[in-house]
Formats: C-alpha cells, structure tokens, sequence
C-alpha cells in the first residue's frame, strides 16, 4: 500500500514537473530561435553591404537584361558590363531565400533619369535597371527558420521581400521593402524591383505554439527591430 502510493505520488510529481518545463522549454526556444532570425538577417544583408558576397556565374548585362555567357564559368572579376549591387531577402513561411542584384556598371543608353535625381532610388532604378538574379543565373541561398516557428503574418501564403540596392556611380545605398504578390514569387527573379513607398516601417509577425513575436523591418534602414513579446495584427 506504501509503496503504491509512494509511486503515485512520485509520477503525479513527475508529471507536474513535466507540464510546468514545457512552456519554459518553449519559450527559450522561441526567444532563442528569433534572435538566430533576426541574426541571420542582419549578418546576410551587412555582409552584403560591405561587398562579401559568395562568387557567381559569369554574366552579361545589357540595358538592364542580365544573361550568362556561352561558355561562363564561376571566373571572379569576369562579368561583362554588370556590378553585384545589392541583396534581398524573401520571407517564406519557413525560410528566407536570399538572392543577389546585379546592375549594368554604366547607366543604359535610354530611358535614363534626369541629372537632377542621381543618387535617388529611382534614379538607380531607371539608370542601372538592377535585376533580382533566379535559378538560371545563380542558385539561391536559404535559412531555414529554427526550432519550429514559422511566419505567419503578413499572410504565410505570400512572400515579402526586403532589401537594398547600391549605387553603382557612387555607392549610395538604398533599402527598399515589396510586399506579397507577383514580385516576390520566383517568377520576380531577373526583373525590375517593385517597390513599396507608402509606409516606413514593416511588421512581420512569428509564432511558436502560443508564443508571438514582431521583426520590423524599416524603409531606407539596415536597422531592425525584434519584439519577443510582439503584437501581431
């Protein structure tokens, strides 16, 4: 009779102390897993931004129209007409794919912007026609998002995308945010950036079981900012 309820008393035990770890062990795992996100983010797009990006094909650009060569091969330095001028980064529901944006290295012969708005984004744009390189250029590289969380607004259906783009005439960098639709599917790759200019800051919001939090990402700013106890709209 002791010994039966010494053991029941030790499983009840044993189970409280299991029901009570459980949400601590989840909430480190989430309070760690953003902060790997947030990590990864900063450290791709900075990395980028300082010129540390990883090799690629050779390539030709034309007036905007970025192709690989007959014959191109992962030679550095042997890009035809093309500088590497930027990074973006696409939020899937459980990952961010990170591509490359190349640029024309002299602005195209037509349909360039005035003088007047060099070193603006549109400017960039109209001028060095930067292209968001797909599959037949360069294969992306991707972070898996940890411990289980995934994306989950806005809508984890729709990709967002957030970047920057270099000058290739004086190095003024621009960030720039596309929110979900057409442009960030993997139809987008090699075509001109769409960018959002409405709003300044964008909220992407995460969960893990009950658990919530906030990355908010800002326009022209390589800042971000993570809320671990975030309201998602």
């Amino acid at each position: 009779m002791e010994v039966s309820l010494f053991l029941a008393i030790s499983g009840l035990l044993t189970l409280v102390a299991i029901v009570g770890i459980g949400p601590r062990l989840t909430n480190v795992r989430f309070s760690t897993g953003m902060r790997d996100i947030q990590g990864n983010l900063t450290k791709t797009l900075n990395g980028a931004a300082v010129g540390t990006n990883s090799n690629i094909k050779k390539l030709l650009c034309n007036n905007g129209t970025v192709t690989v060569p007959v014959g191109g091969t992962n030679n550095g330095g042997a890009n035809e007409g093309c500088v590497r001028s930027g990074k973006i980064a696409i939020f899937e529901t459980d990952r961010v794919v990170y591509r490359d944006i190349v640029s024309t290295a002299n602005p195209v012969s037509s349909g360039c912007g005035s003088a007047s708005a060099a070193g603006t984004f549109d400017y960039i744009k109209s001028c060095y026609r930067p292209r968001i390189l797909d599959d037949s250029v360069q294969a992306p590289t991707s972070y898996t998002l940890p411990n289980g969380i995934s994306r989950v607004y806005p809508s984890a259906a729709q990709p967002q995308a957030y970047g920057f783009v270099r000058s290739p005439a004086d190095n003024s960098t621009f960030y720039f945010y596309i929110k979900s639709g057409a442009n960030t599917s993997s139809s987008m790759e090699n075509g001109s950036i769409t960018y959002e200019t409405t709003t300044d800051k964008f909220p992407l919001c995460y969960k893990l079981a009950n658990r919530s939090a906030k990355l908010t990402l800002f326009k022209n700013s390589p800042d971000n900012k993570l809320d671990i106890n975030g309201t998602c709209p």
